[in-house]
């Protein structure tokens, strides 16, 4: 059983201290960190950071070095994290680990450690490491691109058609899945259509006989197929179990009441409902996942395409608009590897949002993952919208470029739930107008602070000007005369200090 809760306190390495939850949080469920700040920052960069020292580590406490060259790391680093009722710190130098427990030397292990590090973005050029995800239990790469680097919707589409066959009997899944699919008025009813199938498949003698039906690209033949994916996916597949598989399929087709099925050489559109498409481990030795993955790789189909139901009627995956397809491309294969004990890094999910669904956004996440008592999800955004409904449970952290020019993190000292754009935006984005509500209560909160010098406030004042200096401008003398005061009263502070 998962000891709960689970969540990273902190990151730092040589470039990067990064706070990230508050270490007193003793409740279970699910985590959520948002680090927010313009572009430009570093809160992009900041997460992909601790990704990979988070796989660094991993490596190193399973003795997997194999691949610890081909990973970014600085040269010495620190994560301390908190799980069930202890506190881990675990700090590397080199190649050695030194862990730490309640502050106490211990050999940490896998155990101990977060089970799962999954790496979300949205956009083509994020800062997260590109995975094919093959082989690595550790670490999963979620984002658009591919080995090429090229993003395309037909590649998104094949992903969430994978990781919806994965999970077709998971109700969990469905559950956490449904809760995004009513935001966008999509139904859950999917379907796969088949389009240009070359019906002779339904007729083979034997596997040979695919050789002059498949027009395959990568392989010299059906063989040479069938070779590697016995050594890169199950060297219990065969020549006949893919001929079962293809027999079972076509059952299903001859069921759904095809005219002319048994006309040969035509291709032809099929249409299969997700919900029969569930694998039977004392029946199919090749999963529908791995079929349906057969047929696009062998091109014995034309297109393979997910179909949804978007306000009744019927629409294909790719005819959905770009912020449909983002949330369904990333919470379909999301929830597919989110465990207890995973940290999950989203950058930037603003992406091809509408305002109303930004808002909505992490309440949504967080009802999507209520099966889960120990995850920590870690969001790097620049939407105010996004951040409103952060609530107490939930840490903010500031990503800003300090006095000289150095990026530094630091957690928001106060809450932003239920507050307005425009309140957001001034007290977390350090952006606004001379006239907003918010400016103005600074202004009088400062003036206020100026009217008892006896009883100064300085931190108070030096915090109110440097948010104040964000909505100065030349064409307001009255606002700018406040400020001078302002800089005059810390300026002999300072000098009382020298």
């Amino acid at each position: 059983m998962e000891l709960t809760p689970f969540y990273i306190v902190s990151y730092t390495s040589d470039r990067i201290m990064l706070p990230l939850h508050d270490v007193a949080d003793g409740k279970s469920g699910p985590k959520v960190s948002v680090i927010i700040g313009p572009n430009g920052s570093g809160k992009s960069s900041a997460i992909a950071s601790l990704v990979d020292e988070l796989e660094v580590m991993y490596l190193l406490l399973t003795s997997s070095k194999d691949n610890f060259k081909k990973l970014r790391h600085p040269k010495q680093a620190e994560i301390e994290f908190r799980y069930g009722g202890d506190i881990f710190k675990i700090m590397r130098d080199g190649l050695v680990l030194t862990a730490l427990k309640n502050e106490v030397t211990i050999d940490i292990d896998r155990d101990s450690f977060p089970k799962h590090a999954l790496a979300v973005a949205h956009l083509p050029t994020d800062k997260f490491r590109f995975s094919r995800n093959d082989d690595n239990l550790f670490y999963r790469y979620l984002g658009l691109r591919q080995a090429t680097n090229m993003v395309t919707t037909g590649a998104l589409e094949a992903k969430v058609i994978s990781s919806l066959l994965n999970q077709s009997q998971c109700s969990s899944y469905h559950q956490a899945l449904e809760e995004w699919l009513k935001v966008l008025n999509v139904g859950g009813d999917f379907e796969i259509e088949f389009r240009g199938l070359n019906t002779d498949v339904f007729h083979m003698g034997e596997i040979k006989d695919l050789n002059s039906i498949s027009r395959r690209i990568q392989y010299r033949s059906v063989e040479d197929y069938i070779n590697h994916l016995q050594e890169t996916v199950d060297a219990s597949i065969t020549e006949s179990s893919i001929t079962m598989f293809l027999s079972i399929f076509g059952k299903i087709c001859k069921e759904l009441g095809e005219e002319n099925l048994d006309s040969k050489g035509k291709r032809k559109n099929y249409i299969l409902p997700l919900n029969l498409l569930i694998d039977d481990s004392k029946i199919d030795s090749i999963s529908w996942d791995l079929g349906v993955e057969i047929i696009r790789k062998l091109r014995i189909s034309d297109e393979i395409r997910l179909i949804v139901s978007k306000n009744g009627e019927k629409k294909a995956f790719s005819d959905l608009s770009s912020g449909e397809r983002c949330v369904i491309g990333t919470v379909a294969r999301l929830f597919e590897f989110a465990t207890e004990r995973c940290v999950i890094a989203i950058d930037e999910p603003e992406v091809s949002l509408h305002p109303s669904w930004q808002i909505k956004y992490i309440p949504t996440l967080m009802k999507a993952m209520k099966h889960l008592k120990s995850a920590h999800v870690l969001i790097a955004t620049h939407s105010h919208f996004l951040v409103s409904d952060v609530d107490e449970s939930s840490s903010l952290i500031i990503a800003s470029n300090n006095d000289v020019g150095q990026i530094q993190f630091d957690r928001f000292d106060g809450d932003v739930y239920g507050r307005t754009p425009d309140n957001i935006l001034y007290r977390v984005f350090g952006v606004g107008a001379a006239t907003n509500f918010y400016v103005e209560h600074d202004l009088s909160e400062a003036l206020q602070i100026l009217s008892e010098p006896e009883n100064m406030n300085f931190v108070k004042l030096k915090e109110i000007r440097r948010r104040l200096n964000r909505v100065s401008a030349d064409d307001n003398p009255a606002f700018n005369e406040i400020l001078n005061i302002i800089d005059k009263s810390l300026e002999g502070v300072n000098d009382a200090k020298n």
